[in-house]
């Protein structure tokens, strides 16, 4: 009988585990870029740019859909893009194997956001008909103050002139002369009143002229949200052969256990820092790979479950067991790669750099899968009233569970290399894994025969 794991860390922050990930958010770097590196309408190509980015950092691009967003061309929208991803300019866009598929390469995702790290929100604004008929001038100016106003949470944003307009050689003046500013401010005041107002004033305080931006109450309370990865999930389900739909609430559960798949792989980095090689993007490369494994997987499964029509939970549940198997898969794999190079005895600086990637991304799966065993078995029994005896039962399945699973994983593996365990033998990371993990699983089980049921509260 198949154990789905119950993932108690998704279900304690189902309020805020997802209201962080679906921030679209401008960072100072991206800022920069639109304050003085862009056209108008490569301004609104990266606003929406951003929205679409994924937690690797990848934008896939639909031009049909990009023109109709940002008001213009299909051509146009081409012309944007092959400018962005120049080298003869600031790149902020790198092509990947797919086409239509560039990696962004300013701020970060959502994913890697930590507290203390300044942003401004994208406001619903910024992709408004009125918005985007402005020059780019105008567009500096309100993303200056609406940055500002991110950050203070004030309607009303004073600016310096000397801010915003070009005073020399040595100036980054946002606006080329005074003139400039005050056609500009008639700009917005004529065609974006609606949002915001702006006006030259004098502050009581310094006695000195400032621009004044006035934001509407409404301009603040709305801003982008980025469903990429939640769309993600429908489309790779609909590519693996599920031709149905499933509802928004499924959809978000599913969400939940791969924002937690990331999160905990992105949260072994700190255990693997004497390692060579970037181990964030290794934690994004083998998060990225478990979940597209994953939901081809649970494509194939969905509607013979039963799944299709039965609680959220028990869709999230059953996808959470897959991801374990996938993670125990590329584990497997992992090992399987290193013995082939080291048998390979090959030298070189290019051989070095794949046997570093390889052992960084086995320890950070490492210590993910044995996190993933061993929170479960830590998490189950500490509610009140809950027997030992029910707590040990439920820890002889895990760990039942996991020597199936990797029996059934160590099949695949010699289907396709017979040799694998020969070669491995004693020394394997594999071998040695499922060693720690079952003492691991083994000593916890041997504890629950001393523990009452007080000593669990």
């Amino acid at each position: 009988m198949e154990l789905y794991f119950s993932l108690l860390y998704l279900e304690r922050n189902k309020q805020t585990l997802l209201q962080r990930q679906v921030k679209t958010l401008i960072y100072e770097d991206i800022k920069h870029f639109l304050l003085s590196k862009v056209s108008s309408k490569e301004f609104d190509a990266i606003i929406y740019l951003i929205n679409k980015r994924n937690w690797n950092s990848e934008v896939r691009i639909d031009y049909y859909e990009m023109s109709r967003e940002i008001n213009t061309t299909v051509r146009y929208a081409r012309e944007i893009v092959q400018k962005l991803s120049s080298k003869k300019r600031e790149s902020v866009l790198r092509p990947t194997n797919d086409p239509n598929t560039y990696y962004f390469n300013l701020g970060i995702s959502t994913i890697l956001y930590q507290k203390g790290i300044q942003y401004g929100k994208v406001f619903s604004f910024f992709t408004k008909r009125s918005f985007q008929s402005l020059s780019i001038y105008a567009k500096r100016i309100l993303l200056k103050a609406s940055f500002s106003s991110s950050i203070t949470g004030q309607k009303e944003i004073f600016i310096h002139p000397d801010d915003l307009i070009n005073s020399g050689e040595l100036s980054s003046g946002l606006l080329p002369s005074k003139r400039m500013l005050l056609r500009t401010i008639q700009e917005i005041n004529t065609f974006f009143s609606c949002s915001a107002k702006v006006n030259i004033v004098s502050n009581i305080f310094r006695r000195q002229e400032y621009v004044l931006v006035q934001f509407e109450e409404d301009a603040l309370n709305s801003t982008i949200k980025n469903y990429t990865e939640r769309e993600y999930v429908s489309r790779k389900l609909f590519d693996s052969g599920y031709s149905s739909r499933l509802s928004e609430e499924k959809s978000i559960e599913i969400e939940k256990v791969m924002k937690y798949v990331f999160n905990d792989l992105l949260a072994k980095r700190s255990s693997v820092k004497h390692f060579n090689g970037d181990a964030t993007r290794v934690s994004l490369s083998i998060a990225r790979e478990i979940i597209d494994d994953s939901l081809n997987e649970l494509a194939r499964h969905i509607s013979k479950k039963g799944l299709s029509d039965g609680e959220p939970g028990s869709l999230s549940a059953y996808f959470s067991s897959i991801c374990f198997s996938k993670s125990l898969l590329k584990l497997s794999q992992l090992t399987q790669h290193y013995n082939a190079f080291k048998e390979l005895n090959i030298k070189g600086e290019h051989i070095s750099h794949q046997l570093d990637y390889i052992q960084l991304g086995f320890h950070i799966l490492n210590n993910f899968c044995e996190h993933w065993l061993l929170s479960r078995a830590k998490d189950q029994g500490y509610t009140l009233g809950y027997e030992v005896k029910n707590k040990k039962n439920y820890l002889e399945q895990l760990k039942d569970y996991f020597k199936k699973t990797a029996e059934t994983i160590e099949r695949k593996i010699l289907f396709y290399n017979h040799n694998y365990f020969k070669i491995a033998e004693n020394k394997s990371f594999w071998i040695r894994f499922k060693e720690n993990v079952q003492l691991l699983l083994g000593r916890y089980i041997k504890q629950m025969e001393n523990f009452t049921p007080a000593d669990l509260i």
